[in-house]
């Protein structure tokens, strides 16, 4: 996400300035492939560009948290997901006015 490598010669960091669409996240703090110090500069780099976004880091989940058939699973951290996420879908697609 933060760094290049053969498969992203462009980190994904450094293309935020290109996302035109409003950007959810949810991050696991036990996830040892995607630290907090990612998080946190992902979170600064969509800042940086002006994007609409919410990210949210659950501190006790792992990566997968949400997936109930994952040994990862969190039904905490993935009740309070789908909770934020509805809310976020109401906000962003204006439900009520359709």
């Amino acid at each position: 996400m933060t760094s290049r490598n053969p498969q992203f010669p462009v980190a994904p960091v450094e293309r935020t300035n290109q996302i035109k669409v409003p950007i959810l996240g949810f991050f696991g703090g036990m996830d040892r492939g995607i630290p907090k110090e990612v998080v946190e500069q992902v979170d600064q780099a969509l800042n940086a560009s002006n994007n609409d976004h919410t990210i949210f880091y659950y501190p006790e989940a792992d990566h997968g948290f949400f997936c109930n058939e994952r040994q990862s699973y969190h039904p905490v951290a993935a009740q309070d997901a789908w909770y934020r996420t509805l809310i976020w879908f109401d906000e962003k697609l204006d439900m009520h006015s359709i």
